[in-house]
């Protein structure tokens, strides 16, 4: 059944002129910087109660630094961008074509992350950089992940490169960083 306001709302074409909701930054202060083993994560301040949940995106610095794995009330682990069991849609920037290359990035469980199966077809340099891709309803637009830190054949695949990526932001000087927190 349609109330008043909504007949109102309709016929005065208000809710069109209204702005859509849209991502919002969390701030957060990292409490802990966990390293050890293939395991990379932050655990931080905020939680459940300020709109967090699993897959969000993390900025730190100059960049995206990694995406919530898990949340509680207050507090959230953020799964580092190298942490071994990391896997995000990427695009690799190719300035010299204006056009990306649409990967996936795997942390390695070091200070670095791969970006598996592109074939040598593409001309991929080192300085290249490498974007996490929009992916509807976490993250709007690329951004900034990391930049190709090591480009060379695949010793196994000798059609395809091994690519190895730095990430942009050294998570180890983070003290705070930024979720992107979607109202949709």
């Amino acid at each position: 059944m349609i109330t008043e306001h909504e007949r109102y709302e309709k016929l005065a074409g208000i809710k069109s002129a209204l702005p859509r909701p849209g991502p919002k930054l969390v701030l957060a202060e990292v409490m802990n910087t966990s390293i050890g083993g293939l395991r990379r994560e932050l655990i931080i301040n905020k939680g459940d109660v300020d709109g967090l949940r699993p897959g969000q995106y993390v900025l730190g610095g100059n960049g995206i630094v990694g995406t919530v794995s898990e949340t509680s009330q207050a507090g959230a682990r953020v799964r580092l961008v190298t942490d071994a069991s990391c896997k995000i849609k990427v695009a690799i920037w190719q300035s010299d074509k204006k056009r990306y290359i649409y990967a996936r990035l795997d942390g390695d469980g070091t200070g670095s992350a791969k970006i598996p199966f592109i074939s040598r077809e593409y001309k991929i340099s080192v300085g290249d950089t490498v974007y996490a891709a929009a992916v509807p309803g976490f993250l709007e637009s690329p951004m900034v992940i990391g930049r190709i830190a090591r480009v060379a054949p695949d010793e196994k695949e000798p059609l395809l490169w091994d690519i190895t990526v730095e990430p942009v932001q050294d998570v180890g000087l983070l003290a705070r960083v930024a979720v992107i927190v979607s109202d949709v």
